[in-house]
C-alpha cells in the first residue's frame, strides 16, 4: 500500500507542477486566456482530491505506515519546492517594485502578483503532500479531515476570486 501511495504522491506532485507552469504561461498571455481558469480549477480540484485521499489513507494500514521507511525523495522535493517559492517570491517582488516605480509598463504588476499566488498555492499543496508522505504531522491532531477539506476549499475559492 505504501508503494502505491508513494507513486500516487509523485504523480500528483508532477500534475500540480505541470498545471502551475500552464497557469503561469496563461497569466503571461503565452497561452490562451481560458487556460488560466481551467488550470487553476484543476489545481484546486486536485488539492481537494488529495485532501480526501490523505484523510482516507489515515484509516488504512495505520500500523504499516508508521513502521515503514520513508522515501527520502519527498524530503528533497519539499526542500526544492520551498526554495523555489522563496526565489520566485523574491523575483516577483522585484518585478512588482519595478512596476510600481513605472520602470516596467502595462499590467506587469497584476501578472506578477497572480504568478506569485499560483506558485504559492501550488507550493503549499506540494509541501503538504510531501510532509504527509514523510509521515510528519501536517496539521495538529485536533484538526479533522473536514477542517482540512474546508481549508482546501477556501484556498480554491480565494484562487477563483483572484482570477475573476
Amino acid at each position: 500500500m505504501k508503494k502505491i501511495q508513494d507513486v500516487s504522491g509523485f504523480i500528483f506532485i508532477l500534475c500540480v507542477f505541470v498545471l502551475t507552469i500552464i497557469s503561469i504561461l496563461g497569466v503571461w498571455k503565452v497561452l490562451n486566456d481560458d487556460v488560466i481558469t481551467k488550470s487553476a480549477e484543476t489545481i484546486g480540484l486536485l488539492a481537494v482530491v488529495a485532501v480526501v485521499i490523505i484523510a482516507a489513507g489515515k484509516f488504512i494500514d495505520k500500523g504499516q505506515m508508521l513502521d515503514s521507511p520513508v522515501n527520502p525523495v519527498f524530503s528533497g522535493i519539499r526542500h526544492l519546492t520551498i526554495a523555489t517559492l522563496i526565489a520566485s517570491a523574491t523575483l516577483l517582488a522585484l518585478t512588482g517594485v519595478l512596476a510600481i516605480w513605472d520602470v516596467l509598463k502595462g499590467d506587469t504588476l497584476s501578472k506578477s502578483l497572480t504568478t506569485l499566488s499560483i506558485v504559492a498555492f501550488s507550493s503549499i499543496v506540494i509541501v503538504i503532500t510531501c510532509l504527509e508522505r514523510e509521515n510528519r504531522k501536517v496539521f495538529s491532531q485536533d484538526m479533522s479531515g473536514w477542517t482540512i477539506l474546508l481549508v482546501a476549499i477556501l484556498g480554491w475559492v480565494l484562487l477563483r476570486f483572484i482570477f475573476w
